[in-house]
């Protein structure tokens, strides 16, 4: 839990005894509330808008975006409706309307009465309606899998686990996270899952805090993850000068990088492998039927798209102290020891 202590202070009152106003609320706004309102009332995924603007979501855009009959909620056309007139008033009036909001006041009594409305409706706001379905978010469920296959697999996630024993784990595309579960049972203290689905996160986060799991699913795209942003590029790190772990996993991942985003498997496989100096990674041949799906649409123009490939590939940049097939497919896991 972060803590900018230094936005706390005293209630205070101008030189004419008068008292003040929230000076944080827009950006209260811009940055906490409006990206839950967007979700809640728009039904819109905030993540990829947010990342795009590390300042938040700005009320007068998501003004637009609020559908008319959810504007007159008393609350909504408090905080984002009437606001969002304010501000683009303030735009066009200039300096004056400045002044006019700086000798904004309310009583202590009076601020501390919208300090607590606002903490009860986001309280209200706790469970969403969900987004549109998702492609991935029964992914877990509809894998093709039988359950002997299935149970290879989380027998080798167990005995890696076991093994390693990670401080971090990192769960390359985590879907609900079912795998760093099992992880975390065999000796992972905790867990970082990466995956691109917004509801698929949800789920997974909702799963690990029902099962009281140190396991934290992130919303991210592999082929495009979080860069540097900011003042001099120096304000927010980039996904991988903050994800430092002990070991990875990287469950039915490759082939969607690699043929779905047109990733060079080389590339593919140094950014896996750059993750931790340990991991499990699964291999999905082109004879698998989710492969197959895949390639439906498109013409098959990844021929160096192999298993001997990725095994010469992965060679070069670990030893490959174990693997298994999977099934009937051609579907293998390998667990490496980064050179």
């Amino acid at each position: 839990v972060f803590i900018d202590h230094l936005s706390f202070r005293p209630y205070r009152r101008n030189a004419r005894g008068k008292g003040e106003a929230w000076g944080a609320h827009q950006q209260f706004c811009d940055e906490f509330l409006n990206p839950i309102l967007l979700r809640f009332l728009a039904g819109i995924s905030y993540n990829p808008w947010y990342r795009g603007s590390i300042s938040g979501i700005p009320t007068t855009e998501l003004n637009k975006l609020i559908p008319f009959t959810r504007k007159f909620s008393w609350r909504v056309f408090v905080n984002v409706v009437l606001q969002a007139r304010l501000l683009k008033a303030g735009r066009e009036r200039g300096g004056d309307n400045d002044r006019k909001a700086a000798e904004v006041s309310f009583k202590k009594d009076r601020l501390i009465f919208i300090l607590k409305s606002l903490r009860t409706w986001i309280e209200q706001l706790d469970s969403p309606p969900p987004l549109d379905a998702s492609v991935w978010e029964d992914y877990a469920d509809n894998t093709g899998y039988r359950n002997a296959e299935e149970q290879i697999k989380r027998s080798f996630v167990a005995d890696f686990a076991q093994h390693v024993q990670p401080e971090l784990l990192c769960d390359l595309g985590s879907n609900t996270g079912s795998y760093s579960a099992i992880a975390l049972r065999n000796g992972a203290e905790a867990a970082v899952g990466l995956d691109s689905d917004a509801m698929t996160v949800e789920k997974a986060y909702l799963s690990a805090k029902r099962e009281n799991l140190n396991f934290l699913p992130l919303c991210i795209d592999m082929a495009n993850p979080s860069s540097m942003q900011g003042w001099d590029n120096a304000e927010r790190k980039s996904l991988k000068e903050r994800m430092t772990a002990d070991a990875v996993i990287a469950l039915a991942l490759v082939h969607h990088l690699a043929i779905s985003k047109n990733i060079p498997l080389d590339w593919v496989i140094s950014t896996i492998t750059g993750f931790a100096p340990s991991g499990v990674i699964e291999f999905v041949p082109k004879t698998d039927p989710m492969v197959q799906k895949l390639l439906l649409l498109r013409d098959d123009v990844f021929p160096h798209y192999t298993k001997e490939a990725f095994e010469s590939l992965l060679a070069k940049e670990a030893k490959i102290v174990r693997t298994i097939p999977v099934g009937r497919s051609g579907r293998r896991l390998y667990w490496y020891a980064r050179h």
